[in-house]
Parts: structure tokens; sequence; C-alpha cells
């Protein structure tokens, strides 16, 4: 995690390396290393697979969701569909 707005968040498969922008092409931003994502609301699920961020504190305000929605995990791209508030 990097501040108290941002979030960083990688997918990666476990089986198989896959490629990543070079950082010396892209730096990554500093990290602030005593930020941990549930101070931001993070949530996961496991099966079926979800993330959430959630107002800390109030659990049904929820800021962004992937629940019910697809995750397509292919060999050269990832997609993932997220649910925003209206």
């Amino acid at each position: 995690m990097n501040t108290w707005r941002v979030a960083h968040l990688t997918v990666t498969d476990a089986t198989k390396e896959r490629y990543s922008i070079p950082e010396m092409a892209v730096p990554k931003p500093k990290v602030d290393e005593t930020m941990r994502l549930d101070m931001l609301g993070f949530q996961y699920n496991v099966d079926p697979f979800y993330i959430s961020f959630v107002d800390p504190t109030n659990a049904d305000n929820t800021f962004l969701t992937t629940k019910d929605q697809s995750l397509v995990f292919m060999d050269k791209f990832i997609q993932m569909d997220f649910l925003l508030p209206s």
C-alpha cells in the first residue's frame, strides 16, 4: 500500500511467470511500510475470488468490489471488472 488514498495491488499467477513492465521504464511509487491494506477497508474472498474496498468505519458502505463481476486471466492479459456505487 502506498498512502491513505492509494492502494497498489499486484495480481499474479502462482504457477506461471508473467511479463511486467520493467521498473526502470515505469518506476513504482514509494511505499509507506507503516500502512496496511486493511486500514483502507481492503477485503478479499478466496472462493469465489473477489476483492472489495469498504468504508473501514461502516462495512455496509462499499467503495469498490469485484464480487459477482467477471475475471479473465489469460496468458497475455488479465481483465477484471469492478462494481462502483452509483
